[in-house]
């Protein structure tokens, strides 16, 4: 069982990394990876408020999560972000 649920943590990952990668190369105006934003700072992009919402909301609907907005933190890197989106607590 605890192989599952990491597989499952492992997939929901995945999926959050390509929808904030999905944002952030709307935003850059950019075709890069998830490794190429990883360890930049969400501060470092000039995303506006709305479209973290709209990314977060999009992550809660196709992973069926409730995220509370804090967990938007600009000191964050992308790649603790997406961590955060998937397990908020």
């Amino acid at each position: 069982m605890p192989e599952l649920l990491i597989a499952m943590d492992i997939q929901n990952l995945q999926i959050a990394q390509q929808i904030v990668v999905s944002y952030l190369n709307d935003t850059e105006q950019k075709n890069e990876a998830f490794d190429f934003y990883k360890y930049k700072k969400l501060g470092d992009f000039a995303i506006d408020s709305l479209e973290l919402f709209e990314m977060i909301m999009k992550v809660e609907e196709v992973l069926g999560l409730a995220i509370d907005d804090s967990v938007i933190d600009s000191d964050l890197t992308i790649e603790e972000l997406t961590i955060k989106l998937i397990s908020p607590d």
